[in-house]
């Protein structure tokens, strides 16, 4: 098994990577309401240029690393607003490239959606609204167009999420190929 780690060249040079913190406590102190199924997601369909201010405030704090406002930005949640699966997925996209500030930083973008499924913070149950949730490998390219180049998975997704994501990966551009 490969355990090839596209931070060790950074790490080599430095002890750790700052990441940057939280995205929604940022958003809810400059007014924006998240009491809302799609949490962060919501800001990004209705005001994105905050989560792109956000995003810059971290880098210019000295975050080295963004992770995306991706949490619940999902095909099914977003059809629960209306919006088609194009739609959808673009507005996903948009959450790795407002997070992608080329000129703050040269550092990995970093990707780490949830499976697709909502959170209900009411019941404390994730749920799955009928809508056939896509797999992380079907965003792979999306993701990587926009600037990703750490890609994960967050709550609820499985080895079998990761593997398939590697297996793409492997397929497209070889064992260490970019």
């Amino acid at each position: 098994m490969s355990l090839n780690n596209p931070l060790t060249p950074l790490l080599n040079q430095q002890p750790f990577v700052v990441l940057d913190g939280a995205l929604a406590t940022e958003l809810e102190a400059r007014g924006c309401n998240l009491a809302d199924s799609l949490w962060s997601a919501k800001v990004l369909m209705e005001q994105p240029e905050l989560i792109y201010a956000v995003h810059l405030d971290y880098f210019r704090a000295g975050a080295q690393c963004a992770i995306t406002a991706s949490y619940q930005a999902t095909p099914a949640g977003f059809a629960a607003r209306g919006l088609d699966e194009a739609q959808s997925r673009a507005l996903i996209a948009r959450s790795a490239a407002l997070a992608h500030l080329h000129d703050a930083t040269r550092l990995p973008l970093v990707v780490y959606p949830n499976s697709g499924e909502q959170y209900d913070a009411v019941s404390k149950t994730w749920r799955h609204d009928g809508h056939a949730c896509q797999t992380l490998a079907h965003y792979l390219d999306e993701w990587r167009a926009a600037g990703a180049a750490l890609i994960g998975g967050c709550c609820r997704t499985t080895p079998a999420d990761i593997a398939a994501l590697n297996a793409q990966r492997t397929r497209q551009w070889g064992r260490g190929g970019r």
